[in-house]
C-alpha cells in the first residue's frame, strides 16, 4: 500500500471540487483539544507542496539507506474555508490504498489541539517479501500497516509529516525482517485571495 500515491489524485479532486475539503463528521475518532474556530484553514489560493516519499528498505543489508521515490509535486487551488481534520482525513485517504480490494483500515483517530496534530490508523492486507537468515531466499507473507501523521497548523499554514510502516502480521524466528517504511511531506500555504471569496486584512 502505497499511501503517498493517492495524494496526487486528492489534490487534484479538491482543485476541482473545492467543497470536499471542509466539514466531515469524524465521530468519537478525533479528541479536540482548545476551541474548535481555531482549527480551520483560511478560504484562499493556497499552494501545497508533496515531497518525494523516501523508503527505509526491509532488507537489514542496507536498512540505513534512504531512497527517495516519485518527485517533489505542487498544486495550487482555491480552497474554501476548511477543517485541518478534514484535509487531512482526505490526505490520508480514509481507508483507502492503491490495494484497496485487498486492504482493510482503522478510522483515522485524530488528535488536534493548539496548532498540533497527530493521526494514528491501522490497517491489514496486501503482502511482503521477507529474506531467511541463512541467506536463503524470501517468502512472500501477509502485512499490515500502521500510518503516523504529525503535523503543525495555522489559519495560513499547514505541514504534515507522514510515516507509513509495513511488517508481516505474524514473525517467524527463522527470517530476518525490519520494517519497511516511507516517510513524506505534505506543506501546504496560503498565497492569496480566490474570485468571489472575501479577503483577508490587508490582501488586495
Amino acid at each position: 500500500m502505497v499511501r503517498q500515491a493517492l495524494i496526487g489524485g486528492v489534490l487534484a479532486t479538491i482543485a476541482i471540487v473545492p467543497a470536499m475539503a471542509q466539514e466531515t463528521d469524524g465521530g468519537n475518532d478525533i479528541v479536540v483539544e482548545g476551541r474548535r474556530d481555531t482549527q480551520r484553514l483560511s478560504a484562499g489560493l493556497w499552494q501545497v507542496d508533496v515531497s518525494k516519499a523516501y523508503h527505509f528498505g526491509r532488507n537489514p543489508d542496507d536498512w540505513d539507506s534512504r531512497r527517495p521515490a516519485g518527485s517533489d509535486r505542487r498544486w495550487t487551488f482555491c480552497l474554501p474555508d476548511s477543517e485541518v481534520v478534514s484535509l487531512t482525513r482526505l490526505l490520508v485517504g480514509e481507508g483507502r490504498s492503491d490495494a484497496a480490494g485487498s486492504t482493510s483500515c482503522r478510522p483515522l483517530h485524530v488528535r488536534i489541539g493548539d496548532g498540533r496534530l497527530r493521526a494514528t490508523q491501522a490497517c491489514n492486507g496486501g503482502s511482503m517479501v521477507i529474506k531467511s537468515r541463512d541467506g536463503g531466499g524470501g517468502k512472500n507473507v501477509p502485512a499490515k500497516h500502521a500510518l503516523v501523521v504529525t503535523g503543525v497548523y495555522d489559519p495560513s499554514s499547514l505541514r504534515l509529516e507522514f510515516e507509513d510502516r509495513q511488517e508481516p502480521v505474524e514473525f517467524s524466528p527463522d527470517y530476518a525482517v525490519r520494517p519497511d517504511m516511507r516517510r513524506w511531506t505534505v506543506k501546504g500555504e496560503r498565497v492569496g485571495a480566490c474570485a468571489g471569496q472575501r479577503s483577508l486584512a490587508g490582501e488586495r
